[in-house]
């Protein structure tokens, strides 16, 4: 998948996601990141992998639903790297439609225990 944006173009690859626990206030918990596994691409993510990018800049990492800048469900509360991946844990802002489809969406992922697939955003 492509998009313009900016006169550049952007290409996109899947990677998936596991929501491990959501609450009726919006409080989302999901790795975004799965170490040490293969993804569409061929790509493996390493742990370490985000320690300097969370200590360095996680007052500036926003959750974006599938990284459109212009689609913030959430806000995050916490990122931390664990011995499965990347745990993040955002609070849905559930006074937004946005919010209220993404909150709706991880629960129903969440009770059959599926993963989400997310894009990324790569030139």
């Amino acid at each position: 998948m492509t998009k313009k944006v900016k006169n550049r173009e952007l290409s996109y690859k899947s990677v998936l996601t596991k929501v491990e626990d959501i609450d009726e206030s919006g409080i989302v918990k999901f790795y975004a990141s799965i170490f040490n596994s293969v993804d569409r691409v061929g790509d493996i993510v390493v742990p370490g992998a985000y320690r300097k990018t969370i200590s360095e800049n996680f007052k500036e990492i926003q959750h974006y639903k599938n990284h459109w800048s212009d689609e913030m469900p959430g806000v995050i509360t916490e990122l931390k790297e664990n011995e499965i991946g990347l745990l993040v844990t955002s609070k849905l802002i559930l006074n937004t439609q946005l919010g209220r489809e993404t909150y709706e969406q991880n629960k129903a992922m969440s009770e059959v225990g599926k993963s989400m697939s997310h894009y990324r955003d790569w030139e």
